[in-house]
């Protein structure tokens, strides 16, 4: 096992101009002594340039999105864009305006019409042909990496390291493993309990006794060692969902409510953490997040296809401009090249959505219209095709992986799961999407923030949420507690 461990830290600094509107703060996460590592293509590479390793080959429906000829001739061909991992924004967003948001939606319709580049809106009618992975990044393990905790060196600095035993402890370590696979509990447990007495600094090694004392029946010891877990790492999602069960168990829903609340805002996709919510709280329906394909088309232009409503057409219309105008994403976000994910980015496209819901039909536009002068004239939209039913969208990538590569394992394999249990199905469903009420409902609460963070940066990089500002830790654990369990 590694003694030197690579270090990611999510750094703050300072306040960009959402062009007046939002004002956001640049948390970043970056290696220590890492190896330089390729970034996957942007704005500044050349349109021939090699597809991330991450994405997956496009099926034939979505080819078929793509490869479909331009309606008319490209001047300017649009470059792929796919975003750079290794950094993530938070925004601190002011409450909601509908007159700021309909301005961002007035400047995405200007930004769109003025633009060189051809951009061609069609109808989406499955939500399985949306590239979620392509926007996104690659898809990672459900459940948090045990063997990395969070460290915190102030308000602004936060990170993940690797939190592995030494060499000396793995032999124990391994006997423990082969005891936990006999079902001999109490002989796992004793090992355990000695390497702990030299080895107490990983919470790993803490909540792995928490699941033996569990399966013993010791609701106490249980207890005890995930706390003694938590007080190593009070970011450990399994320590949080420990408790939770437990005293869900024990008939304590209040604390359990509350610890479970911690675990899912620090990892939104643990299947563990949804089973334990399914089965002691209701849960309460939510909007699904809006599905969307947004590539560069075969002939270079630039392809949205989104369900036919006013609603998804401005959030799609709104994360293509700020994707592949860079102009203008530093404009509205202060954020250039390369392209990054970020919380304003959703924010300004949720918000556009909110206000296209509540639009008149004559103020909701029909497409995406062409660039003007130098470009050719506008394209009309264009119907999709409807392949079979969806399969569920894909999630994150672990923390402290280098840009765009998943978290290796220490040397040697990791000592043991911290459980045997198997892996439970995927979160409940949400609310299917409507015309767009959801979004002015939830802007007009103050919980589309939190809607952002949880329910699509989460879904697919909840990574980030585990080194979250503490600011936003904060108010996710009020969401999950009072706008997702009832």
């Amino acid at each position: 096992m590694p003694r030197a461990l690579r270090q990611h830290r999510a750094r703050c600094a300072g306040s960009l101009a959402f062009a007046g509107l939002i004002a956001v703060t640049v948390c970043g996460c970056h290696p220590h002594r890492a190896r330089p590592e390729p970034r996957v293509p942007t704005l500044d590479a050349p349109a021939a340039a090699a597809l991330p390793s991450w994405l997956p080959e496009y099926s034939a429906a979505q080819r078929e999105f793509l490869d479909a000829p331009a309606p008319v001739p490209v001047s300017s061909p649009a470059r792929r864009v796919y975003p750079s991992l290794d950094r993530f924004v938070f925004a601190n967003a002011p409450p909601f305006d509908p007159t700021r948001a309909g301005q961002a939606r007035t400047a995405v319709d200007q930004t769109i019409a003025g633009s060189p580049l051809l951009y061609v809106m069609s109808d989406l009618n499955d939500a399985s042909l949306a590239n979620w992975t392509a926007q996104y990044g690659p898809a990672a393990p459900e459940e948090p990496d045990p063997w990395v905790r969070a460290v915190s060196n102030s308000e602004s600095d936060i990170g993940l390291v690797w939190a592995t035993p030494p060499p000396a402890a793995q032999a124990d370590i391994d006997r423990a493993n082969a005891d936990l696979a006999k079902k001999d509990w109490a002989a796992a447990e004793a090992k355990l309990s000695g390497v702990l007495t030299h080895v107490n600094d990983v919470p790993a090694l803490w909540l792995l006794l928490a699941e033996v004392q569990r399966a013993r029946g010791n609701d106490e010891g249980t207890i005890a060692s995930a706390k003694r877990a938590l007080q190593i790492d009070p970011r450990s999602p399994d320590g949080h969902r420990t408790l939770a069960e437990v005293f869900a168990r024990q008939g304590r829903l209040p604390e359990a409510r509350h610890e479970l609340a911690i675990a899912l805002a620090l990892y939104p996709t643990s299947p563990r953490a949804w089973a334990i919510a399914k089965r002691y709280f209701r849960l309460q329906a939510r909007p699904e997040p809006i599905p969307s394909l947004i590539d560069v088309g075969r002939d270079g232009y630039v392809r949205i296809a989104t369900p036919p409503t006013p609603a998804a057409r401005a959030y799609a219309r709104c994360r293509a401009a700020l994707r592949y105008e860079p102009d203008f994403r530093r404009r509205m976000l202060g954020l250039a090249n390369p392209y990054r994910l970020s919380m304003g980015e959703e924010l300004m496209c949720y918000e556009a959505a909110s206000t296209a819901a509540v639009a008149t039909p004559k103020d909701a536009p029909p497409g995406v219209p062409g660039p003007k002068q130098s470009g050719p004239p506008p394209a009309k939209a264009a119907s999709g095709a409807k392949p079979p039913a969806p399969p569920g969208p894909p999630v994150g990538l672990p923390p402290s992986a280098p840009p765009g590569a998943p978290l290796p394992a220490p040397p040697g394999g990791p000592p043991g799961p911290p459980s045997a249990a198997a892996p439970i199905p995927e979160p409940p469903p949400a609310a299917p999407l409507g015309m767009g009420d959801p979004w002015m409902s939830l802007a007009s609460s103050g919980r589309l923030p939190d809607f952002v963070l949880f329910d699509v940066i989460g879904r697919h990089r909840p990574e980030w949420l585990r080194v979250a500002p503490p600011k936003h830790h904060r108010a996710l654990i009020d969401y999950v507690e009072h706008a997702v369990l009832d």
